[in-house]
């Protein structure tokens, strides 16, 4: 007998059998929570974003033969089968019961056939997935704390297979700090009203006591049996492509839709220009690219995603071989230097990262003039059309236009200016042809538009004198003291810290995370004069002490904006480590992250509020704040 027939033999024992008391999560909730501590358990980021610290990278030099021609290789490529769905659907929409408050990831019409798509699905004895998932109301198969925002909620179970014949659940518990996150929970029923709770099979563990989590007495777990069509490597190989993949991670069940149905890929959701193909079919499910106007319908994003077996939704990464953690595209120029600046892959918008930027409609052979190779010997071109929208787009006042650029001397930001025909020249955007024939647009990040992540301040203040190191994943452009690989700071309780024999009151750095930044819905809408103050009061109810907030006023202040209204939205503790994690060591006991997102406006406008969470400074404490900076 295999590993998994022994697995589904326990499973469906313990269906039958009364759960010994000691294989039960605690019923009680613990009366002490650390509710400030949002990178405790993997309860808040599972396996989320890997915290691979910062590391610098050697431009590799790259050996060729230069050979200056016209370039080739960026004629249209054939286009890709279409997916054709019908837009009826028998399926009802899920409705809350008058006065339930709950928690729903309603399915959109998703009723297209699938089953043809999943020829290469990888099989498991006893294992059965449904097309399409199907609600069964809220089974109600764990509690959570009564302090914590999802104590009035209910919870939406689906049914997404069968295992050995028995019902396989899965439920969403989201995470609502400034917006909501999600977490999944994979659980096995019976005939005999008790369940299975698959441990390692979710990306929430439940363990630790964040959130308060007890499973029903009539809920036992397995700690090992796993779901082989939704174990996802971290890399899937798809036409000899790399893709990474989220699903392992939790990431996906963490930012942005769990279901299929739910997202731009599912064809009955279509509109403004957004284009869905299908892709090609692999061992967890059909492929599929979706492309999403940006840049005012001139470029695309460019994302990928599989749909799971049972209708959950992979979410997959495509990125460059030539372009590394330090966004460094690893480039040789014609004229034999290296390529020692970062580019931007992913438009202009944020200070975070997102899908890549691609042409909607391609530049012909006479915008373009090749510029170099890539390490793996592939041409990249200069974009040299003046009159291309990647251009014009930065040169909105004329042919010349302001940058910014830090001065390690005078350590301010300073002023400098850039003319069109010195940007072209300098390789402002640049161009490369992926393996699937789309155009990628790469921004020079010193000459284009700067949305950084600009000045968050890490404050540590350990209980005692500590040796501490910290690291983010994040492309740091400036800092202080120098980030180099990560800080390794003595820290006192007094958040004096101390490094290479000087003293800092705090860590700060700018640049660019390496995770998605987060798409803004919620927020406040207030006149300018008061904004700053109101960001005061939102400190102060996060948990921030008085120093930390006048450092935060006396930094904002003098970039508020000019327009009558200022809109403003804050990204919290989770939103920080999706789009640039902090690892501590040792681990602070209490780990509070604001940043702010603002820009101003010139009438008011109605945005739904966030709601602003209130934590305690319990033992060793670590602090951020930030902000995103347009320049």
């Amino acid at each position: 007998m295999n590993q998994d027939q022994n697995n589904f033999t326990e499973v469906e024992n313990n269906l039958n059998t009364e759960p010994p008391l000691e294989e039960v999560v605690e019923t009680g909730v613990q009366e002490s929570h650390k509710t400030t501590y949002l990178i405790a358990g993997s309860v808040v980021l599972g396996c989320l974003i890997l915290a691979a610290a910062y590391i610098y990278v050697q431009t590799a030099t790259v050996e060729k033969e230069i050979n200056i021609q016209i370039p080739v290789g960026i004629e249209e490529n054939e286009s890709d089968q279409v997916l054709n769905f019908d837009t009826e659907s028998d399926e009802e929409e899920l409705k809350p019961a008058s006065g339930e408050k709950v928690f729903v990831h309603t399915l959109s019409n998703d009723p297209a056939k699938y089953d043809n798509y999943y020829k290469k699905l990888v099989s498991q004895d006893g294992v059965v997935w449904q097309e399409h998932p199907t609600s069964v109301g809220d089974l109600q198969l764990f509690s959570v704390a009564e302090e914590y925002q999802l104590k009035d909620k209910k919870f939406q179970y689906y049914q997404v297979g069968t295992v050995n014949d028995k019902p396989l659940y899965v439920t969403f518990v989201p995470y609502c700090e400034m917006g909501c996150t999600n977490s999944m929970l994979y659980f096995i029923g019976s005939d005999t009203d008790s369940y299975t709770f698959l441990r390692a099979q979710s990306t929430n563990k439940l363990t630790g006591d964040y959130f308060g989590f007890a499973l029903s007495n009539k809920v036992r777990i397995d700690e090992d049996f796993t779901l082989d069509a939704h174990q996802i490597p971290e890399k899937i190989v798809i036409s000899d492509v790399d893709f990474s993949a989220r699903l392992g991670s939790g990431r996906m069940l963490q930012s942005g839709p769990s279901f299929f149905a739910d997202t731009y890929y599912n064809l009955t959701e279509q509109e403004n220009g957004q284009v869905t193909e299908f892709f090609a079919e692999t061992e967890y499910g059909p492929a599929f690219r979706g492309l999403r106007n940006i840049g005012e319908g001139n470029t695309k994003d460019l994302d990928y995603a599989v749909r799971l077996a049972g209708g959950l939704m992979l979410s997959l990464h495509y990125k460059p071989d030539f372009i590394w953690d330090d966004r460094v595209p690893k480039i040789g120029w014609l004229d034999g230097t290296n390529n020692e600046s970062p580019y931007r892959t992913d438009g202009l918008s944020s200070c975070g990262g997102g899908g890549p930027e691609t042409m909607s409609t391609k530049i012909p052979e006479e915008g373009l003039l090749l510029a170099g190779y890539t390490i793996n010997q592939e041409p990249v071109y200069k974009v040299t059309d003046p009159n291309q929208y990647v251009i014009t787009r930065l040169f909105t006042e004329g042919d010349t236009r302001n940058y910014y650029e830090y001065n390690t001397a005078t350590k301010k930001t300073e002023t400098g200016q850039i003319t069109k025909s010195d940007f072209i020249d300098e390789g402002g955007v640049i161009i490369y042809v992926d393996e699937f024939g789309f155009q990628h647009v790469l921004t020079h990040t010193k000459y284009g538009p700067q949305a950084e992540c600009a000045k968050p301040v890490v404050y540590l203040y350990p209980e005692e004198t500590t040796d501490v190191r910290v690291e983010l994943d994040a492309l740091v452009t400036v800092s202080e003291p120098e980030y180099g690989s990560g800080w390794d700071v003595t820290a006192n309780p007094d958040g004096v810290l101390s490094m290479n024999g000087a003293e800092f009151e705090s860590l700060f750095w700018d640049g660019y995370g390496n995770g998605e930044y987060p798409e803004i819905t919620q927020g406040f809408v207030v006149p300018t004069e008061d904004a700053t103050s109101l960001m005061e009061e939102h400190l102060q109810t996060m948990g921030f002490n008085k120093k930390e907030i006048s450092d935060f006023v006396e930094f904002w202040e003098p970039y508020m904006p000019n327009e009558p209204y200022t809109r403003f939205s804050w990204i919290g503790t989770i939103g920080m480590e999706n789009l640039a994690k902090l690892t501590i060591s040792p681990e602070p006991d209490t780990l509070i992250r604001a940043f702010v997102d603002f820009e101003g406006i010139d009438e008011e406008i109605e945005i739904e509020p966030q709601t602003i969470p209130s934590y305690e400074r319990i033992g060793f404490v670590a602090t951020e704040w930030g902000g995103l900076l347009k320049r």
